[in-house]
């Protein structure tokens, strides 16, 4: 029942947390606004470019979402989304 929320957790503790780490990104713009302020003699704005960039990211993922998954907006499966899905989820691999 709960296996969505068990990988969206193990997403979050390898992907965000380790990936963070190594590149010192913030994948929440919480803690990037924080970050940011709280650095203000250093220079601020770069919170708002990580939130433009999350942003654009979370719009993309919802376009390509509504592209492979057309039966879920009342839409047809057609072979572009298709053949649209298997490249996403090879170039996952």
């Amino acid at each position: 029942q709960f296996y969505g929320l068990a990988i969206g957790f193990v997403i979050i503790a390898a992907g965000v947390y380790g990936s963070g780490m190594a590149s010192g990104g913030c994948f929440n713009p919480a803690i990037a606004i924080a970050i940011d302020v709280s650095s203000l003699s250093k220079g601020f704005g770069w919170c708002i470019v990580f939130f433009l960039w999350e942003a654009i990211g979370a719009v993309l993922a919802a376009l390509l979402f509504k592209l492979v998954r057309p039966d879920e907006f009342g839409g047809q499966k057609t072979p572009t989304a298709e053949l649209a899905s298997e490249f996403l989820g090879t170039f996952m691999l």
